[in-house]
């Protein structure tokens, strides 16, 4: 890979408003996250914070300030942790990897209710243009949701089995579906990842404190977000993705939430580590969850899967 990344500051000088909002996805990758509602009920009440994500995206000049200071430090063979915030760091590996023209991103993990578990499954897949993503969550409740971006619209598939062609067709602008979801199919990260929506010093995960960790593959980067006001500006999205796809009564409210991401010395990413606390309500039932979901991204060769074909996690572990 060209370590002064000349390709992805042309895109960035010439591309209009674009964003980083993941994904997480996916997740193009990878904005399931690990949450999901589960099962177990409690008697706190819910409050319902969510901030207006807008205000805190970062723009072109942030990106091409960080890109300038990491071409820098590539040329001069400086460390990045020592010229690079946490949260420039993890913009420019999203972008990074946005400038592929293929990548798969492939998720599993678990939202612990307690008394109940759900299995999280996720999949997204960037190939020429196109884009596909896939959230599951089995358990006490199953869902499996597809859904297919191309051009400026999505079509989506959403239902409780593994029969993606049983379920409903419907197509909307891919304006329509961020609003819907928090971010496109074709973003890669649904979390706001900013210098106003990090918290540095102790963390309430018990994770290790926001920073870029050297290491024998490349670097660690831990990111802890940050609590204002009754809010989590960095999670705003990925709060009205939850309240879509489980169909939550209100946003979710969290009380932690932290990324890890592994790159390689080129800040090319090979995995992202979410770990969250929240409350949520289906307005039945309450409850309160820990989840967690690793995310493992490529960018070699791969192709968007047809509607009846099925993604294999058997090489994952939850």
């Amino acid at each position: 890979m060209n370590t002064t990344k000349e390709k992805t500051k042309t895109k960035l000088t010439k591309r209009k408003g674009f964003r980083y909002s993941m994904l997480g996805a996916f997740a193009v990758v990878l904005g399931v996250g690990a949450g999901f509602a589960g099962a177990c009920a409690f008697k706190e009440p819910l409050v319902q914070h969510v901030a207006n994500g807008d205000s805190y995206q970062v723009g072109d000049a942030y990106l091409l300030e960080a890109l300038a200071l990491y071409n820098g430090a590539k040329e001069d063979g400086t460390p990045l942790q020592d010229v690079l915030t946490p949260d420039q760091a993890v913009n420019l590996a999203y972008s990074f990897y946005s400038d592929a023209k293929q990548g798969k991103a492939i998720g599993v993990g678990v939202s612990d209710a307690g008394i109940a578990k759900q299995t999280i499954q996720s999949c997204s897949i960037k190939s020429d243009g196109k884009y596909f993503e896939e959230s599951n969550s089995l358990g006490i409740v199953n869902i499996y949701n597809r859904m297919y971006e191309e051009g400026d619209n999505t079509k989506t598939y959403w239902g409780s089995s593994s029969d993606y062609a049983s379920h409903p067709e419907e197509t909307m602008s891919n304006e329509e579906y961020a609003d819907l979801m928090g971010r496109t199919v074709s973003d890669p990260l649904i979390y706001i990842v900013s210098p106003k929506t990090i918290l540095n010093g102790d963390t309430l995960s018990g994770d290790p404190s926001s920073g870029i960790y050297a290491n024998s593959h490349g670097y660690t980067i831990e990111i802890e977000m940050k609590s204002e006001d009754g809010m989590m500006p960095g999670i705003a999205n990925y709060q009205k993705q939850m309240k879509t796809i489980s169909g939550l009564k209100s946003y979710p409210v969290f009380e932690y939430c932290h990324l890890t991401i592994e790159t390689d010395a080129d800040l090319n990413l090979i995995s992202m580590t979410t770990h969250e606390r929240y409350q949520a309500d289906m307005g039945f039932i309450k409850s309160k969850c820990t989840g967690t979901l690793t995310t493992h991204y490529s960018t070699s060769d791969v192709s968007i899967p047809s509607l009846n074909d099925q993604i294999d996690y058997s090489a994952y572990q939850a």
